[in-house]
């Protein structure tokens, strides 16, 4: 069983291989080499980085569930999980307005970028913006393909990967929806942020790929109610915890600035504490650079309030609290020892990381 280092390893040409067969196909439809590079570049971007986290934990549970089929079948099924989620990073990127990402142009800034080195005219921005949408619903159709051309394995496996897949779809795509709708609220409320990180983290990255690579071994696998409890404690955690590091983390780690939620006017716990719990004047503050770039200054300043409210405390209370329950349903698991072993590995890297 691999470590996530090793799958990634075993994992990316895969990947890759997949990506420039679909590549050849679509853009052998036109002449235009710009086109073509605007797809192509959204290989750039899966490739340039990432984990590896949701196909690793697809095929560590389809192990788990006694999955037959080739290892190559499996990574191959896979890649699915990856596609999709680079769907979701393009369109995500659109709406924050996001240049790079792990230093690579965003997918509508990169075609943004070339449209205004060529010359061209009229709202270029917006042309970008939306060559961007429709770069990501290509993304979104090769991730499907999965589910409906396989021929790999069990039809009724299949089909039951499907539904999880599509269960999935909706959950992030409502998640994302009220991801954005909380930047508009005056008075958000910690329920819905709450279930936004069920929704678009939990139920995404964790307990939906983990479902659906049981699924993909064995539909009757008896290993659904571990992967929503694990995966939900886990996806908490780790959203809290991205939530901690754009307060308390590394710029030069995290490739941005730091306090981008508070700018962003990104609800977060951090900020709902603050709301909640904090003085009178730490409310106040907060309040007033509440969705508006900020200088060093401020921004130290922010961090203080965070730290001085207790929010900073709470939200680590909270984060050790989620992945050691997650590690306590790991041990009561019925899992093999060595699949239990590298589900605990993957939570202490992510329990360590720093970006």
């Amino acid at each position: 069983m691999y470590d996530l280092k090793q799958f990634k390893e075993k994992f990316d040409p895969v990947l890759n291989q997949y990506l420039n067969e679909e590549l050849n196909k679509f853009n052998s439809n036109t002449t235009d080499p710009l086109i073509k590079e605007f797809s192509s570049h959204a290989k750039d971007l899966l490739m340039a980085a990432g984990k590896r986290v949701r196909p690793y934990i697809a095929y560590i549970m389809y192990c788990a569930a006694g999955g037959k089929e080739e290892e190559k079948k499996a990574l191959e099924f896979f890649v699915s999980l990856e596609i999709f989620h680079m769907f979701c990073l393009v369109h995500d990127d659109i709406m924050d307005k996001a240049n790079l990402r792990h230093g690579v142009k965003t997918e509508h800034e990169f075609v943004t970028e070339k449209l205004q080195q060529g010359g061209r005219v009229g709202n270029i921005k917006h042309v970008g913006v939306s060559q961007g949408i429709l770069v990501g619903d290509l993304l979104f159709a090769w991730a499907s393909k999965f589910f409906t051309d396989c021929r790999n394995f069990e039809i009724g496996n299949i089909n039951t990967a499907k539904d999880i897949f599509y269960k999935m779809v909706d959950e992030v795509i409502l998640g994302q929806m009220i991801d954005i709708d909380l930047t508009s609220r005056v008075d958000p409320d910690l329920q819905l942020i709450n279930e936004k990180t069920r929704l678009k983290t939990s139920r995404y990255s964790f307990v939906r790929p983990m479902q659906i690579g049981a699924s993909l071994a064995d539909p009757d696998n008896g290993f659904a109610d571990f992967c929503e409890d694990f995966g939900t404690k886990v996806g908490v955690a780790f959203q809290t915890q991205d939530d901690y590091l754009d307060i308390m983390g590394d710029y030069k780690l995290l490739h941005k600035n730091i306090l981008g939620d508070v700018c962003d006017h990104q609800p977060t716990f951090f900020t709902n504490y603050v709301f909640t719990h904090g003085s009178d004047a730490e409310k106040d503050y907060l309040n007033q650079v509440f969705g508006k770039e900020m200088n060093d200054e401020q921004r130290s300043k922010v961090k203080k309030i965070f730290i001085g409210s207790c929010a900073i405390a709470e939200g680590q209370k909270l984060i050790a609290e989620n992945y050691n329950q997650a590690k306590t349903l790991l041990g009561k698991a019925d899992l093999g020892k060595e699949y239990k072993q590298k589900l605990s590995e993957l939570i202490s890297l992510v329990e360590n990381r720093q970006s």
